[in-house]
């Protein structure tokens, strides 16, 4: 299967990866004011190991449920790039994990930063059920 546009230009964006409420980020910058968000149901970094990731599922609707949120946020505006699973090679092996990726800027254009959406994450994400 080949990898997704999408996650070949993640790859070669300077990316900051981050553990949030027990969900793996991959938070890249595409412009001054627009930043990409990858998030993954794995707790941490994917790796062969993670699929299947256990409560899947549910992982998924929390991530679908901060995205939600964030989508409400007046300030900002939110364009969801993909649900579906996207493909990530790990240890030199194609591996499916189950993850959303999406587009984040202010609505005013202005720069945006990766601690700021780091912080909307923080506060928009609950962390996952056992």
């Amino acid at each position: 299967m080949p990898i997704a546009s999408s996650q070949k230009e993640m790859r070669r964006l300077p990316l900051t990866e981050k553990i949030i409420n027990g969900f793996y980020f991959e938070i890249a910058r595409i412009g001054k004011d627009q930043i990409r968000i990858a998030a993954f149901v794995t707790p941490g970094k994917p790796n062969i190991m993670s699929n299947p990731v256990p409560n899947e599922r549910t992982r998924i609707q929390a991530l679908q449920g901060m995205f939600s949120r964030l989508r409400n946020l007046s300030d900002y505006k939110i364009a969801i790039i993909d649900k579906k699973p996207t493909l990530l090679k790990a240890q030199e092996v194609m591996v499916q994990v189950a993850g959303i990726r999406a587009d984040i800027r202010r609505k005013d254009r202005s720069e945006i930063s990766d601690e700021e959406i780091e912080g909307l994450i923080e506060e928009n994400l609950s962390a996952p059920h056992s």
